[in-house]
């Protein structure tokens, strides 16, 4: 019998399709005295134009599955214009299913992020076309963050601001 840890990864192509942004009760308590903060993000390929669309999406560490390559993310939202105000979701939950080698389910993982744990933004034109990524921030940290993309080949600064308008 193969060990329960690649069962688990091989079955997370199905374990994925599990996942829902249905955070536990505790992680919306815990987030509702925090807030939602918003990210104001500038396209800096508008300048000197035109503007490349971009999807600002969010890698969370806390979402690696063993034996996988990085999978945890969020699509946070589009790009089309010189500059966006986005709002980060409160919460997401991820879940995993392991299975036995006949198929049955033997456990469930679930791993809730919040605003309070860390995350890494990612600009990408497509799937697999990235634009550019942010330093690891915590969005609980302040009500609103700003970044611009693409920064060049350095990591681009997320920087604490007020919360932006959407």
């Amino acid at each position: 019998m193969a060990p329960r840890w690649m069962t688990l990864c091989a079955m997370f192509a199905a374990a994925a399709a599990c996942r829902a942004n249905e955070p536990t009760a505790s992680a919306i308590k815990k987030v509702s005295a925090v807030g939602t903060p918003t990210v104001l993000v500038v396209n800096a390929t508008c300048q000197p134009g035109p503007c490349v669309s971009f999807e600002l999406r969010a890698f969370i560490p806390k979402f690696a599955v063993p034996g996988q390559l990085p999978t945890g993310w969020l699509d946070i939202g589009q790009v089309n214009t010189a500059s966006a105000c986005l709002k980060l979701p409160a919460a997401d939950t991820l879940t995993v299913i392991g299975h036995d080698s006949t198929g049955a389910a033997v456990d469930t993982t679930r791993m809730v992020w919040t605003v309070q744990d860390p995350l890494t933004l990612i600009a990408a034109t497509s799937p697999m076309t990235a634009l550019g990524t942010s330093a690891e921030f915590t969005p609980a940290s302040s009500a609103g963050w700003s970044v611009t993309f693409p920064s060049g080949p350095v990591a681009s600064a997320v920087l604490p601001s007020t919360a932006c308008a959407q």
